[in-house]
């Protein structure tokens, strides 16, 4: 969904070694696995470097935050 804070409603997300995972509501602060993302989970994703401007956009992910779990 589009909200005020987001650029993109829809993205093909590319990981890569560099990417790191990060949960909203985790009692302590770390990273996780990308098995960790459920179907239904809503993500924030902060892009590494320049996106290409199909629809969805596509790019290189730096971070995915998972915001709400099922």
């Amino acid at each position: 969904e589009l909200e005020q804070d987001t650029s993109f409603d829809k993205a093909t997300v590319t990981d890569n070694m560099k990417t790191t995972v990060q949960r909203d509501n985790a009692p302590i602060a770390g990273l996780f696995a990308f098995s960790e993302i459920k179907k239904a989970d809503t993500v924030k994703v902060t892009f590494n470097g320049p996106v290409a401007e199909s629809y969805p956009v596509q790019g290189v992910a730096a971070t995915v935050r998972i915001v709400t779990a099922p």
